[in-house]
């Protein structure tokens, strides 16, 4: 199948930092890549990958509560991150890539989930799902980071498969999921093309094996040394036993 050509990148107010920067400086890498050295890749495909950051409007996103009272509590909300499209705008994607934080678990005990959705996310990722079901192409991808899974949950897009999530929320998360296999000691999780991984810094891990399975283990030995990056097994999350996360059956 071909490889992607066309990242998507979602954002919502407080999203997590590192869920979104380790899978890009990982795709950074890649597009650097002097691909004539590696069988089975080309420069022009390599050349081709580019990025679109979504939003619900195209104004700055901030990755944290904006509380001018406290400098020290106001640090993540002096930083804005720009969109370059709409849910409404964005053009054709490969992968969207989904990352969690605190925006992706605020409670609301008004809405039926017991939890607030970032605005318009929920119908984006069901969109775009439904879209390449109907089309029946294998060859997109759902990548979602940390608490991104809750998201993809609520959007129904994890019934029926496997996936992982933060271990540090597994009780929190999990229940979105009534019809998902919950693997608590998976660094990363692949189920057709619906790849989930475990809490923030997993989301590197997850793209390098993401990566590994597109471009071969060379590519990403390249990588790893640029980014001087020692990955984590897809099996050995030793932060599920820290925090007492255990597998969830579906629910019939």
């Amino acid at each position: 199948m071909p490889r992607p050509r066309s990242y998507g990148l979602v954002l919502f107010p407080q999203f997590e930092v590192l869920d979104v920067a380790g899978p890009l400086e990982a795709l950074n890498c890649l597009t650097r890549i002097n691909a004539e050295g590696y069988e089975g890749v080309t420069q022009d495909e390599i050349e081709e990958i580019k990025l679109s950051v979504i939003a619900c409007d195209k104004n700055p996103v901030n990755p944290g509560p904006i509380t001018p009272e406290k400098t020290s509590v106001n640090f993540a909300g002096q930083q804005f991150y720009l969109p370059t499209y709409t849910f409404d705008t964005a053009p054709d994607l490969d992968v969207v890539i989904i990352p969690g934080g605190l925006g992706a678990i605020q409670k609301d005990a008004t809405s039926e989930s017991g939890f607030k959705n970032p605005a318009g996310v929920i119908e984006f990722l069901q969109r775009q799902y439904n879209t390449w079901e109907e089309q029946g192409a294998e060859d997109k991808y759902i990548f979602s980071i940390c608490t991104g899974a809750r998201l993809l949950a609520t959007a129904k897009i994890l019934d029926g498969h496997h996936a992982t999530t933060n271990k540090a929320t597994w009780k929190l998360v999990t229940p979105a999921g009534r019809k998902t296999y919950w693997k608590a000691k998976a660094r990363w999780v692949v189920s057709g093309n619906i790849w989930t991984t475990s809490g923030v810094s997993a989301g590197t891990d997850g793209m390098l094996g993401f990566l590994e399975s597109l471009y071969g283990r060379k590519v990403v030995d390249w990588i790893e040394t640029v980014m001087e990056y020692n990955a984590t097994h897809e099996h050995d999350d030793i932060w599920a036993k820290k925090h007492d996360a255990h597998d969830v059956k579906p629910q019939e």
